[in-house]
């Protein structure tokens, strides 16, 4: 089956939210961050409300609660786009043929074969396919670049070739 695809900005962010799914300290994390959050918000609020006069005891719980906001809602979006835009290999069309053997990969800079021992595990979503050659690298497969039928052909392929660990 040959796919070729142009990622966008979406594509990859909805990968890093995917790849975020697959562990559990990537989970928590972020109730790590929510929790500070409404921990810094709700005491700087709390001393506002109860003392209207003495706002400035709240300042550095409410700054921290500002801190805590940019680094869960802010930070996060800038950096993914700061990197996709910067990597000169989602700015170009890439081929994928994947076939019993393995995965062939190019686009005008490079040419890649990787079989299927080299894949570690998968994931999907209702947009795209990951498959995994370690913990952090991908070969993303956005779904809107598939033929009909073939992210069901692609689904079975990776059950048969991948094991579930």
């Amino acid at each position: 089956m040959k796919i070729v695809c142009n990622y966008t900005i979406d594509d990859y962010v909805e990968a890093q939210r995917l790849h975020r799914r697959g562990s559990i300290w990537r989970q928590w994390d972020r109730v790590v961050g929510w929790l500070f959050f409404l921990i810094c918000a709700g005491a700087g609020l709390l001393i506002v409300v109860s003392n209207p006069h003495q706002y400035r005891i709240a300042l550095p719980s409410l700054a921290m609660a500002v801190f805590w906001a940019l680094l869960l809602f802010v930070f996060p979006g800038l950096r993914m786009r700061y990197i996709f835009k910067r990597s000169p290999y989602f700015s170009q069309e890439s081929s994928f043929d994947i076939s019993e053997e393995g995965i062939l990969n190019e686009n005008p800079n490079m040419r890649s074969q990787r079989s299927w021992n080299l894949f570690t595990k998968w994931a999907e979503n209702e947009r795209l396919f990951m498959i995994y050659s370690s913990p952090v690298q991908f070969v993303l497969l956005p779904k809107r670049s598939f033929a009909t039928g073939a992210a069901e052909q692609l689904r079975e392929l990776l059950r048969r070739k991948i094991p579930v660990r």
